[in-house]
């Protein structure tokens, strides 16, 4: 993950693939080239910028096979994060679902994000700010 005092790169004109803290998301967009694509893995979103060409379609048979693998390897995941079953349709980001189970399964996303976001959080913070963290001091105060 790309550390914050480190966006101003993002506009260099060169390939690269970096992670960016979703907090900070709003911040880094003035800075990303205009050929950049997003992909936000919370939202199973891709975004183009101004001047990146359109991405070509994948041939069926290898998006089918794409598809069943992820399913395979990966679909219980999806559906476990969310409180699904096998058998919900999760096509489409879930717009086939009853409308309460996909509520709650976005609601059940979003809580564990949170919860991935703090567990990362406390990974890669020093000791110290990592102890007052966990015991609910913030260190948002100014210091003299």
């Amino acid at each position: 993950v790309l550390p914050h005092f480190l966006v101003p790169i993002l506009s260099a004109p060169m390939p690269f693939l970096c992670g960016i803290d979703k907090r900070h998301l709003s911040d880094t967009m003035e800075d990303l080239a205009e050929e950049c694509i997003v992909v936000d893995l919370d939202k199973n979103q891709v975004s183009l910028g101004t001047n990146t060409a359109p991405l070509p379609t994948l041939p069926k048979f290898i998006y089918n096979k794409l598809k069943s693998r992820v399913e395979h390897h990966a679909g219980h995941v999806h559906r476990e994060v969310r409180s699904l079953r096998k058998e919900d349709d999760t096509r489409e980001m879930g717009i086939y679902l009853p409308p309460d189970v996909k509520s709650m399964a976005d609601a059940m996303w979003e809580s564990r994000l949170c919860l991935f976001d703090e567990a990362f959080m406390l990974t890669f913070t020093p000791e110290e700010r990592r102890k007052n963290w966990l015991n609910g001091e913030d260190g948002g105060g100014t210091h003299d």
